[in-house]
């Protein structure tokens, strides 16, 4: 979606795309820019200059400003009873960095974070994060008492017994936490349960049981010593290297593959015995590993120590949650394959070619101990997006650290244990583009987006027909270290990286620096889309049903209607000035018309006034700022749809009391009209979209079942109407326009309510849904060049896709 842009203009506000925009609630000098992603609930992103410089305390500036977006973020309460602080410092480069838990009446929203950075001049430049909108809404208010925990407790270890056929041994006793759990249009009370076992297996679990219902919601994996003296032994690893290996030796003469000298310690285990009711330690009579057993043990262990000390030495991290984590290294698991817990435990299995343990590659064990780092940080979910991002940083960094300690580095995954191609190629991914993403293929498949975009951003070159400059593999790791810890969170998804990635480079090199332009133009290589909400200059009259059309890099706002009177208001929005300009107001004041701009000519056909339908046509020449009467529509009607083609205007459906399948022609050159093949299915409020000589209808009430409704392609050559069915949202009130041979359509109503979703259809592939954060209708849509403009209505959004 490289190149395109939506903007949402409203009748009171204007909106485009990246220039600072005065908003009213604001602080003088205040800008901001707001980027959302697919779905109200996922995460969004907000920068800019949002607050004047101050010296007020830092977190009084952040909690000032989220009091003035409570209707933009749509929670209820004050900030400072909606959110509290979870973590504060001051990062590296001098801002203020808080990390905020979204709370509902003092409890948790589960996954609801958000993180802030204030500069040293009190000027707050970003939030980025989750927030779960209108909780009060959606929220079971009902709970039980708190008493009831243990009631819960026992519906989920039922579960967890059953699914593991054993009574699991606790390594910590079993947590409960009442926190608020969200999903789709509902929101529930519900108790979280941590069940942390190393018998029968290692498993990290979260139960997530309804406090009324008792019911199951969800639950998932999050599957994350000794004392004596420190010693070094050698290890013969599973490629025959040699490695030098930190141990312990105990009082019982025996030596483990301890490290004492890495934060709290880095422990690796026998998994032939993990399973068995106390961990046991990986031990030896001599310090001399060199078993060929002992081989996935001693490249388990070595490796876990280098990537310690890459993320040590290079970002001054202790361990994976900055404070020293033990982190433990099971080995021989007995599982086909390499895990983490997301945590501070990591697996490796038997399952290899040629013999070659998989902890013998440097980047798989670097993968490993990356996702634990994730965990402790951003702490993204495994599935879907996030999930896809989860493997994608964690490949990132693995490749990373294998360049950094030169082990045969390249940019292929595994390829020491999978020779001689591994089992993913970053520079060149099955799944390259964003176009190609698809839940069915999985997150490992689907990481090959962004891997392809940080190949891309460290190497340069020219795909998607960009060129892009590469930066290298030093900056390319400090901007998603950067994004990772301070920017991304548990349901991030791709936009809201793109949109991380890009402001983590700014914060680093600057906003005109080319770093910047290097990573926005991977991700626009990729096909990653941006979504851009920001203010413009104000529509002098507030209005809807009015009609909106473009020309000549103008858009013109026709008529429409306010407090229930008909305008006829003429008012042109100049897009390079941002400026509005009032023209000669159209002679027939009227509403729910159409407006459209052919050879240089604006035309206002049809339309109502009060309760009478019209079949006014009324044409404006912008050179001479006058009005003409031309030759009536046969049919008088408001709410239908109107196309172009071949310079001729199509005017489809609407009603005039009823709705209607009347096609009428009208020919701008002869002032004449021609009747053309009924529409099959009678309707109103649709939208008619020329596109490669045709028109597509989309949308209209009444909203059915009937065979006729998916007649929606009609060819203007043959006169003749055939099947087309996009599955796009039922809606009517809505607006629609083509560009790159793909359909767009915004907003709308329908019989569940307001649609806030902006969808994109294209006649080979699939359709693309991007949720918009405020609903839209009766409001009118016009392009310049790859943007589009969305005028009317009673909100203050815009937004942007490139």
């Amino acid at each position: 979606m490289k190149g395109l842009s939506l903007l949402f203009l409203c009748f009171f506000l204007l909106f485009v795309v990246h220039q600072p925009f005065k908003y009213t609630n604001l602080e003088p000098n205040a800008s901001e820019t707001i980027f959302i992603s697919e779905k109200a609930e996922e995460p969004l992103f907000i920068t800019g200059e949002l607050t004047a410089p101050s010296s007020k305390n830092h977190k009084d500036i952040l909690f000032q400003y989220l009091d003035s977006k409570k209707e933009l973020l749509k929670f209820e309460n004050s900030s400072k009873e909606s959110f509290f602080v979870v973590e504060q410092f001051v990062d590296p480069l001098g801002y203020s960095f808080f990390r905020l838990q979204q709370v509902y009446n003092n409890i948790p929203v589960f996954g609801a974070r958000i993180t802030a950075h204030v500069g040293k001049n009190g000027v707050l430049n970003n939030i980025s994060g989750t927030i779960i909108p209108d909780l009060e809404k959606k929220l079971k208010l009902k709970q039980n008492d708190i008493n009831t925990q243990q009631k819960a407790m026992n519906i989920a270890e039922n579960h967890l017994w059953s699914t593991l056929n054993h009574k699991p041994i606790y390594e910590d006793e079993p947590k409960v936490e009442l926190v608020v759990y969200s999903k789709g249009n509902e929101a529930n009370y519900v108790y979280m349960i941590h069940f942390d076992f190393y018998y029968p297996e290692l498993g990290n679990w979260i139960y997530f049981v309804d406090t009324l219902t008792g019911d199951i919601l969800s639950q998932f994996n999050h599957i994350h010593s000794v004392q004596g003296e420190n010693t070094v032994g050698i290890g013969i690893g599973g490629l025959g290297h040699t490695r030098t290996l930190n141990t312990v030796l105990s009082s019982d003469s025996k030596y483990y593959l301890q490290d004492n000298s890495r934060g709290k310690g880095i422990i690796t285990y026998d998994g032939l015995t993990t399973r068995d009711p106390f961990f046991v330690l990986w031990q030896d009579h001599d310090n001399i590993y060199d078993s060929n057993y002992d081989a996935a043990a001693v490249d388990a262990h070595f490796f876990t120590g280098v990537v310690y000390d890459y993320y040590k030495e290079v970002f001054d991290r202790d361990s994976i949650d900055n404070k020293g984590a033990i982190m433990r290294v099971i080995v021989h698991d007995g599982y086909n394959g390499a895990r983490s817990t997301g945590g501070d435990a990591i697996f490796f299995g038997d399952y290899s070619q040629n013999g070659i343990p998989l902890s013998s590659a440097l980047d798989i064990v670097a993968h490993e101990y990356t996702h634990g780092l994730i965990g402790m940080t951003a702490g993204l979910f495994p599935t879907n997006h996030s999930g896809a991002i989860n493997e994608s940083i964690s490949d990132i960094f693995a490749t990373l650290i294998e360049f950094h300690e030169n082990q045969n580095p390249d940019w292929f995954i595994g390829e020491d244990v999978f020779p001689p191609y591994g089992i993913r190629n970053m520079s060149d991914p099955i799944i390259d583009h964003y176009s190609k993403y698809n839940e069915a293929t999985g997150i490992h498949y689907n990481a090959g987006i962004s891997n392809k975009a940080a190949y891309l951003i460290s190497e340069g070159g020219y795909y998607s027909d960009i060129i892009i400059d590469g930066i290298g593999k030093e900056k390319l790791g400090d901007i998603f270290y950067r994004t990772l810890t301070q920017y991304l969170n548990m349901g991030s998804t791709f936009q809201h990286l793109r949109t991380s990635v890009i402001q983590s480079a700014k914060d680093l090199y600057g906003e005109d620096s080319k770093e910047v332009s290097t990573v926005t133009a991977a991700f626009d290589a990729v096909g990653v889309p941006s979504f851009t909400w920001v203010s413009k200059a104000p529509m002098p009259t507030e209005r809807n049903q009015l009609g909106i059309t473009a020309l000549d890099g103008k858009i013109y706002a026709v008529g429409g209607s306010h407090n229930d009177k008909d305008l006829n208001t003429h008012e042109i929005y100049y897009s390079e000035t941002n400026t509005w300009v009032s023209k000669a107001n159209m002679p027939t004041a009227r509403s729910d018309l159409g407006v459209v701009a052919v050879d240089g000519k604006i035309y206002a056909i049809g339309g109502k006034a009060g309760n009478l339908f019209l079949n006014t046509v009324e044409q404006y020449n912008p050179r001479t700022n006058t009005w003409n009467t031309k030759t009536s529509m046969p049919t008088a009607r408001s709410g239908f749809g109107i196309a172009i083609v071949d310079e001729k205007i199509y005017v489809i459906g609407g009603t005039n009391g009823n709705p209607s399948n009347k096609v009428e022609v009208y020919d701008p050159k002869t002032d004449t009209w021609t009747k053309k093949a009924n529409m099959p299915a009678a309707r109103k409020h649709l939208q008619a979209v020329d596109m490669n000589g045709k028109i597509y209808i989309i949308g209209g009430t009444p909203i059915t079942n009937s065979f006729d409704y998916i007649y929606n392609e009609y060819n203007p050559k043959t006169d003749t109407w055939q099947i087309f069915n996009p599955n796009f949202i039922p809606k009517y009130h809505h607006s629609a326009l083509s560009l790159d041979n793909k359909l767009y359509s915004f907003g709308g109503v329908n019989d569940e309510g307001d649609i806030l979703t902006a969808e994109e259809y294209e006649l080979v592939t699939m359709n693309l849904e991007y949720d918009m954060p405020i609903p839209m209708k009766k409001f009118g849509l016009a392009k310049i060049d790859k943007t589009f403009y969305l005028i009317g209505d009673s909100f203050h959004f815009t937004a942007r896709f490139e």
